[in-house]
């Protein structure tokens, strides 16, 4: 009888016994798991920083034109204007380009710039934006009305030496042809005038009016018998140019006198030394 009892005793402690080794596991087995979780958890705060992008220059609800590219493969586009994200450490370049709108462009101050982030820490950086205005370009100018042309400037010939004379110097426009501003003496108007005897073959004569302005009449003399010698000029708000020449010259000698005051009268007068020695007045 007394054996039967401490069986029985020895019975219920082995089942309070294994009862509790059961529940000490089951504890165990439970409590394993958060621990490792949080083990996680606190391994990847270690390994990760926060890194906070701002833009500044851009109007409100502008999106920014700012792209953020990381390690292992990382990009991101930013759609607002602030950004605070956590991230694994590691070295990030932040890259802004230009902004356009209708009216203004948005130009970054740095266009790129690298930032480390440090695992367990805090990395911040600021993309400033400038304004800059949009100039319109100036329209082309309209081609030119091929039926309305400007006369041109009278050629200038160039002076030389008149040989027994006082030729003028200056501008003018030179030789007797005819083209654009340059016309034929009328009909009406007589030209220079012979005021002494001259010769057999002599010429003094207005060979055309240059219209200007400025304006230019343009007088032809020669003396195919005799030869030139001279060429001597008197004009009031007029220049005077005289084409050069050999003395004794039979050949025809331009004289160009351009109006100085475009608003007054000009007077000019020729004096003509031939190879007799006769002197001659054209005026």
């Amino acid at each position: 009888m007394r054996r039967g009892v401490a069986f029985r005793r020895l019975a219920d402690r082995s089942r309070v016994y294994w009862s509790t080794c059961a529940a000490i596991g089951l504890l165990v087995a439970l409590a394993l798991p958060a621990n490792g979780a949080a083990a996680r958890l606190g391994h990847a705060r270690v390994s990760t920083g926060v890194l906070g992008v701002t833009v500044v220059g851009l109007p409100h609800g502008v999106q920014p034109a700012v792209r953020i590219d990381g390690p292992h493969g990382f990009r991101l586009r930013l759609v607002h204007q602030s950004m605070q994200k956590r991230l694994a450490a590691g070295s990030y370049r932040i890259t802004a380009t230009r902004l356009r709108t209708t009216k203004v462009t948005y130009l970054p101050r740095v266009a790129s710039t690298q930032v480390s982030l440090v695992a367990g820490k805090r990395a911040s950086m600021t993309v400033r934006y400038r304004r800059v205005a949009i100039v319109a370009p100036k329209p082309p100018p309209p081609p030119p009305d091929e039926g309305a042309g400007t006369p041109p400037t009278p050629p200038t010939p160039s002076p030389g030496p008149v040989t027994g004379g006082g030729g003028g110097g200056g501008g003018g426009g030179g030789g007797g042809g005819s083209g654009d501003g340059i016309v034929p003496a009328p009909p009406s108007d007589p030209g220079p005038t012979v005021k002494s005897p001259a010769p057999s073959g002599f010429v003094c004569s207005l060979t055309s009016v240059i219209l200007g302005p400025p304006k230019a009449i343009v007088v032809t003399v020669q003396d195919a018998a005799n030869g030139i010698t001279a060429v001597a000029t008197s004009a009031s708000n007029a220049t005077v140019v005289v084409s050069p020449f050999a003395p004794g010259t039979t050949a025809p000698i331009i004289v160009t006198a351009t109006k100085t005051d475009q608003a007054e009268g000009s007077t000019l007068a020729l004096t003509i030394s031939d190879g007799n020695g006769q002197r001659i007045l054209c005026s």
